[in-house]
């Protein structure tokens, strides 16, 4: 007679079958999806997800200061605890409770406290996979990566601006004119600078247009952080580098340099630019600006992105950047357009 116990040939077999099943029954695509979504996707979720947080820096002190007071009250109690065991035990040679020993149950305790955490979350995500409706990957392997990539360089065109800000005391202009009102330069070469790439913009004469024969040479470079690595389209028929991101045209279709206060509606509710996902323009033209109450995935002139669910990540004029779906209402899609319309400050939550 044999034990009940499984062999490891077995259950590998009974892993096997079960795999060939739900290939049968779901594709191998899905089989592939959910193994990369168990490896990776806590790495794409990290990577969204971090430049985002900040520090609270006063929590942070509290909790170190409690930290601190419970490692040394619990140090104090058990030594005495210890010492009255001991002596009721009658024990010639009592010894003294250890800082080691404290230090170990503690940190059994948090242990306990961040895995009791790490389960409440676990359950949560497993019953948000189980019951929705979306396939556990959108658009792929690569569309994750792709997306938290395009969302990084919206970040770091943020801090661009910012810096920017800091500098001259208000944002870029979104175009600049010469005396005989022809377009010179845009908003995406005056941040060159801000985003590591000083050596292209020391190369432009700003005083010249754009595409004069002297500036041609750096506006054929390439500039990544100005690309959406989920769109093949580069280069225009001219040979230009593309942008694949445009900004609000109410802050940045003018000559006008907007300081932050003039945003009356708020920073945090002020679309600065964003995702566009057709009618790319060369990345040194100096108008690329668009009106964002045009709709999202709604007009080949407006924003857009092949994200699903289909929408598209905005910069906004506080630097932070979120992803806001194409079925958001127009009346709170036209107010994050306006930096100065008087409108209410419009929630975000759902999109």
């Amino acid at each position: 007679m044999r034990s009940g116990r499984i062999t490891l040939i077995e259950l590998l077999v009974i892993i096997g079958i079960i795999g060939v099943l739900i290939s049968l029954c779901g594709g191998a695509s899905f089989v592939l999806q959910f193994a990369f979504t168990l490896a990776a996707g806590w790495i794409f979720y990290l990577i969204r997800v971090v430049p985002q947080l900040s520090l609270n820096w006063s929590g942070f002190l509290t909790s170190l200061i409690c930290l601190t007071a419970i490692t040394f009250g619990l140090q104090w109690f058990l030594s005495w605890f210890y010492k009255q065991t001991q002596a009721k035990s009658g024990n010639p040679t009592p010894r003294d409770w250890s800082w080691s020993w404290t230090l170990k149950i503690l940190a059994v305790v948090v242990l306990m406290f961040v895995a009791g955490i790490s389960a409440i979350g676990v359950t949560h995500q497993t019953a948000w996979l189980v019951t929705s409706a979306e396939p556990l990957l959108q658009g792929g392997f690569r569309e994750p990566g792709n997306r938290s990539q395009s969302m990084n360089n919206l970040h770091q065109i943020g801090i661009a601006f910012h810096d920017y800000h800091n500098t001259f005391r208000s944002f870029s202009p979104g175009v600049t004119f010469d005396k005989q009102g022809h377009m010179l330069h845009g908003w995406l070469t005056r941040l060159l600078p801000y985003i590591e790439e000083a050596r292209i913009y020391q190369q432009i004469n700003m005083s010249t247009p754009w595409n004069a024969p002297e500036n041609v040479p750096a506006f054929r470079e390439e500039i990544s952080v100005y690309l959406n690595p989920a769109i093949d389209y580069r280069k225009d028929q001219d040979g230009f580098p593309l942008s694949h991101y445009a900004g609000n045209v109410r802050i940045l279709g003018s000559d006008t340099a907007w300081k932050m206060h003039d945003i009356t509606d708020g920073l945090s509710n002020t679309i600065l630019a964003g995702e566009i996902a057709s009618n790319f323009k060369s990345w040194g033209y100096p108008a690329n600006a668009r009106d964002p109450a045009l709709g999202i995935n709604q007009t080949p002139n407006g924003f857009g992105a092949p994200w699903r669910p289909y929408g598209a990540v905005f910069l906004f004029a506080d630097g932070h950047v979120q992803f806001i779906h194409q079925e958001i209402d127009p009346e709170a899609l036209r107010a994050l357009a306006t930096p100065n319309g008087g409108e209410e400050a419009v929630k975000l939550d759902g999109y």
